[in-house]
């Protein structure tokens, strides 16, 4: 009767540990964004990205599929010529709960389905901004480039 008892017992357990857990990895559907009427650039020196103008401005994104957050940021420094001439990467405890990063120039906030990315205006050269976003095994990308008054 023990025996008997024990199998029941156990018999879920062994049942779960058997069944195959399919995982998507490599298979998650793309991210897709919404409204991206933004101006962007294809160039062979900086690759794709949208223009910021001097002035600055707001650029919102929504993702159709996903409720991204942030995973890392890169600041990017230009000469005049727009020859890159320096970065920093922001990841891990200096973005705010991977929702958040705020600096002297821009700003990035993940709400829900939404990305916001703020310039401020720009008084010196040429500046940019990497940012990308996760939800999960799946990413965005997105590349700013800050024209500049000083020429």
């Amino acid at each position: 009767m023990r025996k008997i008892l024990a199998v029941l017992l156990f018999a879920p357990f062994f049942i779960a540990c058997e069944k195959e857990i399919e995982e998507p990895v490599g298979k998650w559907t793309p991210m897709e964004w919404e409204n991206i009427s933004y101006t962007k650039v294809t160039d062979t020196t900086n690759g794709e990205y949208y223009i910021v103008p001097v002035e600055g401005g707001d650029f919102v994104f929504r993702c159709k599929n996903y409720g991204p957050w942030l995973s890392s940021l890169r600041l990017l420094k230009f000469d005049k010529s727009m020859n890159l001439t320096d970065n920093q990467d922001i990841y891990g405890d200096d973005i705010k709960n991977h929702v958040s990063y705020i600096n002297d120039w821009c700003s990035v906030l993940t709400k829900g389905d939404s990305l916001k990315v703020t310039f401020q205006k720009n008084d010196t050269l040429p500046r940019g901004l990497s940012v990308t976003v996760t939800a999960g095994d799946v990413f965005g990308y997105f590349k700013f480039i800050q024209e500049s008054q000083t020429k």
